[in-house]
């Protein structure tokens, strides 16, 4: 069921869904490159699944983003006990954290790639983006100000 509404994004959305395509993109790019000469991905057996988790997750905030505002369809304003603001920070932050999780990992013979920076940045603009959104839903249901 569609609804109406302004399908323009909020800079929150916008930094979400940049965030969360560029960061499978980027996911496909070297996450490692072994001495010798060898690149392994996010994809790769080895790191897949939990070096995929960060891309994943935030796929699935921009997915909820493009569902809701731009395509219009009509969503739950909470997941279980949970708004989407909630759903988005904890999705960044899980991001993140996955990401910082491989820069403590010992790395014999392997140096990161491009990949694994590119990733680290669009982890970090999820989180940025979901902080944005949060305080941009704040501002909009407060009541204006008083004639």
């Amino acid at each position: 069921m569609a609804r109406g509404g302004n399908p323009k994004l909020t800079p929150g959305e916008f930094v979400i869904m940049l965030a969360g395509v560029l960061g499978l993109i980027f996911s496909f790019l070297p996450w490692y490159s072994v001495e010798g000469g060898t690149d392994v991905t996010a994809w790769a057996p080895g790191l897949f699944p939990f070096a995929a988790l960060a891309p994943l997750a935030g796929i699935v905030m921009a997915l909820q983003v493009a569902l809701d505002r731009v395509a219009r369809v009509s969503m739950p304003r909470r997941v279980s006990d949970f708004t989407w603001e909630q759903v988005h920070m904890v999705l960044g932050i899980f991001a993140l954290l996955m990401v910082l999780g491989y820069a403590i990992v010992d790395k014999v013979l392997v140096n990161f790639g491009l990949g694994y920076y590119l990733v680290f940045i669009t982890s970090a603009g999820l989180v940025v983006g979901a902080v944005l959104l949060r305080q941009e839903r704040r501002l909009s249901s407060r009541p204006g100000p008083l004639s």
